[in-house]
């Protein structure tokens, strides 16, 4: 899965097993992808994005996560959701759920350009908030980047590693209400977005906004609340997931033997629109 190109650096940041690496690697792995595609002229969209990452998460954290990828319905129809990811402490009862849209950096303009993209109903952005506000959850976006060298380099917040690790942040998130107060004054840049962004390993991997030995739902609360600036009084802390979700970790990673590795009919409880769920899980930590 892996693409190097001549110009592309070896990826070094320290494969400890743990979800946090995995998911430097997964932004590194996008942000190589994506100048490979540039480089030879070739478009590559936002689910083969998701696709590749969730398909490397999964295989290397078949014990604590679980992805299941799903027949959507089209997407202007309800949702600008791609995927659905519940991370969740399940011995201490603890779940919060984001929903989450992808997008990728147009190279050219480096903007956004399809964040508010028409649907339907409404643009994509007013329907995922709605849609997030309705299931509990929080509206989130995962931005795919890669820009030039020599390219002003956006905002770096993450106090955990270097800015020259330019390739950390070709996976990025943001929540969807900051990037609605941008979009009111046509601010969908990169410079100005990244502004309201962290790298995504921030939200499962960052010990700085939370108390110490704080679990993975606490730790992702403080990342909101703090770096994202979302109220803790709007996130909903469930006492368990939904029954689809338990279905899930109840059959584990499927057999690749006994799978078609086909999407799955979307259950009832999602909404129309959502590709992916994601699950994430880690035990109940001491002290």
């Amino acid at each position: 899965m892996q693409i190097l190109t001549s110009s592309s650096p070896t990826i070094g940041f320290g494969d400890d097993g743990t979800l946090c690496s995995t998911l430097r690697e997964c932004a590194a792995e996008t942000w190589i992808l994506l100048e490979t595609a540039t480089r030879i002229g070739i478009d590559v969209g936002e689910e083969t994005v998701t696709d590749l990452n969730l398909v490397r998460i999964q295989a290397r954290h078949p014990n604590d996560v679980f992805i299941r990828k799903f027949n959507r319905v089209v997407e202007g129809n309800h949702t600008g959701a791609d995927w659905m990811w519940w991370l969740g402490v399940p011995s201490s009862g603890k779940w919060i759920c984001l929903r989450v849209q992808a997008k990728k950096l147009d190279i050219e303009s480096s903007r956004y350009k399809k964040i508010n993209y028409p649907g339907k109903t409404a643009a994509q952005l007013q329907m995922l908030i709605q849609d997030a506000q309705l299931n509990s959850a929080i509206p989130m976006y995962c931005f795919y980047n890669y820009w030039p060298t020599g390219r002003r380099p956006p905002r770096w917040n993450c106090g955990t590693y270097p800015a020259a690790q330019v390739e950390l942040q070709g996976c990025m998130l943001s929540s969807a209400e900051a990037i609605r107060g941008l979009k009111r004054n046509d601010r969908s840049d990169s410079l100005t977005v990244s502004v309201r962004s962290l790298p995504w390993h921030c939200l499962v991997c960052c010990q700085g906004y939370a108390r110490p030995n704080a679990d993975l739902v606490d730790r992702a609360i403080g990342v909101l609340t703090r770096s994202f600036e979302i109220m803790a009084s709007t996130i909903v802390v469930h006492p368990s997931p939904p029954g689809y979700v338990q279905k899930m970790m109840l059959g584990g990673r499927r057999d690749a033997s006994s799978s078609t590795g086909l999407p799955e009919e979307l259950p009832s409880e999602l909404s129309p629109g959502i590709s992916y769920v994601m699950v994430t899980t880690e035990a109940a930590r001491l002290g």
